[in-house]
């Protein structure tokens, strides 16, 4: 790899302006759309011509997939975007309810590009607005995924870096996940790299049948080159004064899936399906709420008598990306859980549902020599400077408002989130949408498959549903299907202390060996604990005085020696954590079946065996608040059969069956059989 190949940054793009007010790419030398009308050439070249209204109403499925090369200015994802909303005001009785549009681009404008590009297009204002608004900040690598509400609802993923690259990455569905293309970016000419076959064929893989393409350009080796993998492509006429353009649909079915994807194999869910739910920490209100803004209805259980009575309940919740450059793809995974965390607070603040919070920065204290290693590791990793970068001690001193002795790396959108909070909102959004039932003081003892259908004890209660989702951390242990997933119970306790003149000045999170919040109503919150294995729920003085301990240590200055805990002194909870820090979220493996000689010999050719319509979303750590919305939208996107934000090589990463799928992988033994494996993990 090249010094100039950061597999953790992104480039953006190099523009001027042209006289006419049109950005022009510098290293390309091509105009990001036409001098004549840019707007009208996009609805020309890609709505008209790949005839969008028609197969709108012709299409019999909730949701419709559109891929671009070359998201650009967003011209077209906007022009696509009005087009949806006219067309549902033309056709209320559609079956089409989700419109997802995938772009993929090398090298992303600036926010301050984009707005003045946009500038030029006051009839998108509405739609435009929108975009600048929830542009992403941190431009990592890979897919950094949108959600729109208004004025119509709409999924935009955008996918950073090579497109050769990234195409292979996105998770395909059973026939196919695209249903139009838009194929666009700068001239062949002028991008010969993009324009190859290795495009061509990533794209055949990903199209549904008879999925339809357009494109600008008539070049011949372009025509040549979709024929051949499967598009059946003629000319037509190309708008204003050039005189041809491609048009196209796929004829050819996809190819089967590899086995990168068959780990994990795409079991949606059913039209008119419901789902139950198991937890309302914020793994189940994260998830109920991404499933009944895609039309779901859901069932929500709950043991205790609220939600966030347990792990989700911390009132100052530190919030920042756990980055790992030897381990890319646990970085890779919390960056885009950090930024879809930001996404999900922005959109709520919309609903005038307002959370608790403060993305302050955070500092991360190089306080020995194991964390000064880690910090530089991290330094040296190219990432984006408005996601992390190093800072001397007087600087960090300077940014935490209270003397440090140690330097550090600074997050500038990291903070705290008051996280019983973050839970009883999300939920309170997800009932507004009239398709949530939530059931208090219900606890599940037992569940059953029967017929396709789950039924689920709650006690004396019996309750029948389509599918279960489990999101009740580490109790689903207590469930004999369950009781031998690779999760660890974790206690933790938080102290609360009361803030002084001297420590009411820190304005940053700091994170050490534990971590310590600014002031919150004259409190701080300062932990935790960690010690595996204990269920308890009580207040220990010994773990209260060890959080204490750890900040006078790592920092042993003026303005830590009076520190006292609060009246309210603290909680404790049960974290459930996963030995290489990924949550467990898709199908419940089932083991007895996994361990059979059968599967064991064949397990090249089939999928792994789970329990049909049983998932899991669990294992988040001290991290759940951070990560849990993201990895939700991801199970909510497998279980509508919908587009996943997420690279198919880091998908496999939490997955419930890696850990098996590595030792038979490696050509390692399971174990002998199930009864085995049971006695060794009792032991």
């Amino acid at each position: 790899m090249s010094s100039s190949d950061n597999v953790n940054n992104t480039t953006t793009a190099t523009i001027h302006w042209n006289p006419e007010g049109t950005p022009v790419a510098t290293d390309y030398d091509d105009v990001y759309f036409s001098v004549d009308n840019g707007l009208a050439e996009s609805r020309y070249v890609f709505i008209e011509q790949n005839q969008l209204t028609e197969r709108w109403q012709n299409h019999q499925s909730p949701s419709y997939v559109i891929a671009e090369t070359g998201f650009g200015t967003g011209l077209n994802f906007l022009a696509a975007w009005q087009h949806y909303q006219q067309f549902l005001e033309t056709n209320p009785d559609t079956a089409l309810t989700r419109l997802h549009f995938i772009s993929f681009e090398k090298h992303p404008l600036s926010l301050n590009d984009l707005s003045q590009a946009l500038k030029q297009w006051p009839e998108l204002k509405e739609f435009s607005d929108q975009l600048i608004a929830f542009y992403p900040q941190i431009m990592t690598p890979g897919c950094h995924r949108i959600a729109f509400r208004h004025p119509v609802p709409i999924t935009l993923d955008i996918w950073i870096g090579d497109v050769h690259h990234n195409l292979p990455e996105v998770p395909n569905i059973s026939g196919g996940l695209v249903n139009s293309w838009f194929l666009d970016g700068f001239a062949p000419s002028k991008n010969p790299d993009m324009w190859t076959q290795k495009l061509f064929e990533g794209m055949a893989v990903l199209s549904a049948e008879d999925a339809s393409l357009a494109t600008f350009t008539a070049a011949g080796f372009v025509r040549r080159g979709l024929i051949e993998v499967g598009f059946d492509t003629q000319k037509a006429k190309g708008f204003g004064r050039k005189r041809d353009m491609l048009v196209g649909r796929f004829k050819q079915q996809t190819a089967p899936q590899s086995l990168n994807s068959r780990l994990y194999s795409r079991n949606g869910i059913r039209a008119g399906e419901d789902i139950a739910i198991i937890g309302a920490g914020i793994a189940g209100v994260s998830l109920a709420y991404a499933l009944v803004k895609r039309g779901i209805n859901v069932s929500l259980y709950e043991k205790n008598s609220a939600a966030a009575l347990e792990a989700s309940g911390n009132r100052q919740g530190a919030v920042y990306p756990l980055l790992s450059p030897n381990q890319p793809h646990v970085s890779e995974f919390f960056q885009h859980a950090f930024n879809y965390h930001h996404q999900v607070l922005a959109e709520l603040a919309q609903q005038q549902l307002e959370v608790e919070h403060d993305y302050c920065g955070l500092l991360q204290l190089a306080y020995n020599e194991k964390s000064q290693a880690k910090n530089l590791n991290i330094a040296q990793a190219g990432y984006p400077k408005n996601l992390v970068y190093p800072v001397d001690k007087a600087t960090a001193s300077e940014l935490a408002g209270v003397s440090l002795d140690d330097e550090a790396l600074f997050y500038p959108h990291a903070g705290w989130v008051n996280a019983k909070q973050c839970v009883q909102t999300i939920l309170k959004a997800a009932e507004q949408s009239g398709l949530l039932s939530v059931h208090y003081e219900h606890e599940l003892s037992e569940f059953e498959l029967e017929n396709q259908d789950c039924r689920l004890h709650f006690g004396s209660q019996v309750k029948q549903h389509n599918n279960i989702v489990f999101c009740q951390s580490h109790h689903l242990l207590n469930l004999p299907q369950a009781e031998q997933l690779p999760i660890t119970p974790v206690r933790g306790q938080v102290s609360h202390i009361e803030t002084t003149p001297q420590l009411s000045k820190l304005s940053k999170v700091l994170c050490y060996e534990g971590y310590l919040t600014p002031a919150n109503q004259q409190q701080h919150c300062i932990g935790a604990s960690y010690i595996r294995n204990d269920l308890s729920l009580e207040l220990k003085a010994n773990e209260a005085e060890s959080n204490l301990k750890a900040i006078r240590k790592c920092q042993p200055q003026p303005w830590n020696e009076q520190l006292k805990l609060a009246n309210i002194p603290g909680r404790a909870a049960t974290r459930c954590a996963v030995r290489d820090h990924f949550p467990l979220i898709g199908q419940l493996p089932n083991l007895e079946q996994l361990f059979s000689e059968q599967y064991q010999r064949q397990w090249q050719e089939v999928n792994p065996p789970s329990y049909g319509g049983v998932f899991v979303a669990i294992g988040f750590g001290s991290r759940g608040i951070c990560s849990a919305p993201f990895a939700t939208e991801l199970l909510a996107a497998q279980l509508c059969n919908e587009p996943i934000p997420l690279k198919q090589s880091t998908l496999n990463c939490v997955h419930p069956h890696r850990f098996w799928n590595r030792r038979l992988v490696k050509n390692r033994p399971l174990a002998l059989n199930y009864r085995e494996f049971k006695n060794r993990s009792a032991c």
